[in-house]
């Protein structure tokens, strides 16, 4: 009797090529997946760093971009930009700045009297600006440098430098630098003409500051060189540690009195809100649109305590006009009482002898006494 052969399959045995092909075909694309991923980063690196390394082309002195008077203002930046050692003299600039990541132009003058280097729309990775040197001398060779500006304001505000004493015909250089070897965006430009952002520097006046928890007040005098000039107003101008500009705060007018002489004494407060750094400007302004920076201050603030009575009013009403301010409870307007006083760049308001202690909201209506003024607001008492 013949013996029978099973021809039936067995899976296991017969799927078993087929499931080490699956596994290769994975080993295998697994493994080409990881090398293309690797390409892919490997590229994307490079382009990075190709990136990265992208200079301006005036990075050196022998690529020194030419400004010409009265032109367009020229785009530039300072990022990745280099020191070329051998066109510096560090020596000759150790008082005023220190190189990080510098770039060079030139003009050359007309003849006009006075010129204005203008640098505008700072855009900057640690808002410290840029710095800049004005030299008299060749390019590239230090022996001859002769300094004629430097600026180094550690600020992302425009810049605007004036040059009275320039030779007629004659070339310049101009070396710009990251402040700290910041990263900055910026356009550049020489001009016959002042911008509507030049400061005059050469009227420096005496600003007597107090400081007072979270208040900083500012006083002055009016004297007779700001009103041969036309001075019509004043303005203080405020930036905070982590802002790049400055920003207009407050303005205060010149007034004359009765008699029709000028009002002396001036001052004003700014409250803050914030803890830190606190940078102040107090500008005069002529009719003429001329502008003049009589003073500088930088305060450290802490606010730690604020009296949540005292309200610091900023109306726009002249000094001295005498005002007549109601109190009332909100929303219920129960009156709380009246207080008369004549209206000052101090001007200020104690709610506490008024105020129940349990009310957390007052409304205030302010008239002056010929009625032609008058404000409402609501007061948060936190």
């Amino acid at each position: 009797m013949k013996s029978q052969v099973n021809h039936t399959p067995t899976y296991a045995q017969d799927l078993r090529p087929l499931s080490n092909s699956i596994s290769i075909n994975r080993t295998i694309s697994f493994t080409f997946l990881f090398l293309l991923l690797g390409i892919y980063n490997l590229h994307a690196q490079k382009t990075i760093a190709q990136k990265e390394a992208v200079k301006v082309l005036n990075d050196d002195a022998a690529g020194a971009i030419t400004l010409f008077v009265d032109s367009a203002y020229y785009p530039s930046t300072t990022t990745n930009c280099t020191i070329e050692e051998a066109c510096i003299d560090r020596a000759l600039t150790a008082k005023c700045l220190v190189y990080h990541n510098d770039q060079w132009f030139n003009f050359r003058t007309t003849d006009s009297v006075t010129y204005y280097l203008l640098v505008k729309n700072q855009n900057c990775r640690d808002i410290k600006g840029v710095q800049l040197l004005v030299i008299d001398g060749c390019i590239c060779q230090p022996a001859t440098y002769n300094i004629l500006e430097c600026i180094s304001l550690a600020t992302q505000d425009d810049i605007s430098l004036a040059l009275n004493k320039l030779k007629p015909n004659h070339s310049y250089i101009i070396n710009l630098d990251g402040y700290l070897n910041d990263f900055c965006k910026f356009e550049i430009s020489i001009s016959t003409r002042p911008p509507d952002f030049h400061l005059r520097t050469d009227l420096p006046v005496a600003v007597k500051t107090t400081v007072q928890n979270d208040k900083i007040e500012f006083a002055w005098q009016l004297n007779e060189e700001l009103i041969n000039l036309g001075v019509t107003e004043f303005e203080i101008l405020r930036r905070f540690q982590l802002e790049k500009k400055f920003s207009h705060i407050k303005k205060v007018a010149v007034e004359r009195r009765v008699s029709g002489s000028y009002e002396i004494d001036y001052s004003t407060i700014d409250s803050v809100n914030r803890s830190g750094m606190y940078y102040y400007k107090v500008l005069a302004l002529t009719s003429e649109g001329e502008k003049f920076l009589l003073s500088e201050h930088s305060f450290h603030l802490d606010i730690s305590y604020r009296n949540p009575y005292v309200i610091f009013l900023d109306l726009d009403v002249k000094r001295k006009t005498v005002l007549n301010i109601d109190m009332y409870s909100y929303p219920f307007e129960r009156f709380l009482g009246n207080y008369k006083a004549a209206y000052n760049d101090n001007f200020h308001l104690d709610l506490k002898p008024y105020v129940p202690a349990d009310e957390r909201k007052v409304k205030l209506v302010i008239t002056d006494l010929t009625g032609k003024f008058k404000k409402e607001m609501i007061i948060d008492i936190q």
